[in-house]
């Protein structure tokens, strides 16, 4: 049997299975579910048989996870709900758990991961689960077994098309359990938490904008994906040889110009202040421009997971899909040694005006950033009508630079581009927001700003003391 790669493990437990898909079997993990008013039950149970409390549950019908790192499961499926592909509990102080109104038609897996301090303790997956097949007991019990962990390096392997490069940043995780973790290639990665036995290791691009363009010129979605089945031992860690990711030849030899391959790019050149190309400058589309999608703030050298971005080549030229709708800026950014020596900003462009197979955009000048530090007040109060808690982002709006403080705490915003900029700050504790937006209206009614800010290049600014109010829910 021919294989495009192999992976080899140096743990301390033998690695028994370990091969890419394609031409060999998957052994699938059955598990058991409740058919009582469309509820699925059960209670979890350590190795030793005690019920455990506090161990997440997930029920998973997205086995790539796609819906909790783009919306590329929207795409694929020609539908506009993905709240169904991802669904999460707690086990009970006796283990049990539940999942309502589950659908009698739903191919399913059940994830289970028990934490304490932050380490992944024990797990389980079980896959291939329905309603109808399952058991007719009210509840059964699921054993966890000792998680597992896996060290890796990702390498890319680029194709000869330039209208189909990706980033750096790849996605690992493991298919059916609805978690995937964010990977820069050539760097060593961590993945932990696997339930023990044979799973498949999932890989694909995080670059969802041109995902999404492939997509729609008629690409099959999976054959974005590398899939390798690798034996994971209880409670051991696998050390895997560098693994590598390449453009499926379905699209890498496409024609340059043909116009389905051509449509929705853009491409422009980055300079110095003297006019010189520079080379390995980070371009990023920004299209939250209240940071709400930014997951990986405060690390200056990995992009933030919801960002579109590439580098410029050696003379200063990078190239990106364009949004697919609404308005986006873009920001370029120097780094020497995990630091911004040089930003660019260019706003207020959009879909619309970039209308053509491939458009020039202006050439984007770097200057030296700019910093800005001050800090943030607020009060609470028992009478408000939530407790919002002392967390906070707080950023430069449309572009990638935010930050995720406490109250009190002094702030520093590096990286910012010169002129006229808007700060704006929120709550910073993510599963609040619902409630705001629901509540307010939007997510932005609870955006505070203060009045604009005039950024000269290479100063540090001091503000004084903004202070955030909550906003009052608006009258019926």
């Amino acid at each position: 049997m021919s294989v495009a790669f192999c992976l080899r493990s140096v743990s301390t437990a033998s690695l028994a299975g370990l091969l890419l898909l394609g031409g060999c079997g998957k052994t699938k993990l059955t598990g058991t579910a409740t058919d009582t008013e469309n509820t699925v039950a059960g209670v979890v149970v350590d190795s030793a048989g005690k019920p455990v409390s506090g161990a997440r549950v997930r029920l998973v019908s997205d086995p790539l996870a796609w819906t909790t790192s783009s919306n590329l499961a929207r795409i694929a499926m020609n539908t506009d709900d993905t709240s169904a592909q991802l669904r999460e509990t707690i086990s009970g102080t006796k283990g049990e758990f539940s999942f309502e109104n589950v659908d009698s038609g739903l191919v399913f897996s059940l994830s289970f991961d028990f934490q304490n301090s932050g380490e992944h303790i024990q797990a389980k997956l079980l896959t291939d689960l329905t309603l109808a097949g399952a058991s007719a007991d009210t509840v059964k019990t699921v054993q966890l077994r000792k998680a597992s962990t896996l060290i890796g390096k990702l390498s890319y392997i680029r194709g000869e098309n330039p209208l189909y490069q990706f980033s750096d940043q790849f996605r690992v995780g493991i298919e059916n359990s609805g978690a995937v973790i964010p990977v820069l290639v050539n760097r060593s990665f961590t993945l932990d938490g696997i339930p023990p036995g044979l799973q498949t290791l999932v890989i694909y691009p995080a670059d969802k904008f041109l995902m999404q363009s492939l997509i729609e010129a008629g690409i099959p979605l999976d054959s974005l994906v590398q899939r390798v089945v690798m034996d994971f031992p209880d409670g051991d860690t696998v050390y895997a040889q560098e693994m590598q990711w390449q453009l499926p030849k379905s699209f890498a030899w496409l024609k340059p110009d043909s116009v389905v391959t051509r449509r929705h790019m853009m491409t422009g050149v980055v300079v110095s202040l003297q006019g010189q190309p520079l080379p390995n400058i980070e371009v990023r589309v920004v299209s939250d421009s209240l940071g709400f999608a930014f997951d990986n703030l405060g690390q200056v050298d990995f992009p933030a997971s919801d960002s579109v971005w590439t580098k410029t080549n050696a003379h200063g030229v990078w190239s990106l899909p364009v949004p697919a709708t609404g308005a986006f800026n873009l920001e370029a950014l120097r780094f020497e040694d995990d630091s911004i020596v040089g930003v660019g900003l260019l706003k207020g462009l959009s879909a619309k005006g970039l209308s053509d197979s491939v458009n020039t955009i202006d050439t984007i000048s770097l200057e030296a950033p700019a910093t800005l530090r001050g800090q943030l007040l607020y009060t609470a109060e028992l009478g408000n009508w939530i407790q919002i808690g002392s967390h906070f982002r707080l950023g430069i709006q449309g572009t990638s630079r935010y930050v995720d403080i406490n109250v009190g705490d002094t702030y520093e915003l590096t990286g910012l581009p010169k002129g006229v900029q808007t700060l704006v700050f929120y709550p910073g504790d993510s599963f609040l927001w619902p409630t705001f937006a629901d509540s307010l209206g939007s997510l932005e009614a609870m955006v505070k700003n203060t009045s604009t800010l005039g950024l000269s290049p290479g100063a540090l600014q001091q503000m004084q003391f903004v202070t955030y109010t909550l906003p009052a829910i608006p009258s019926p």
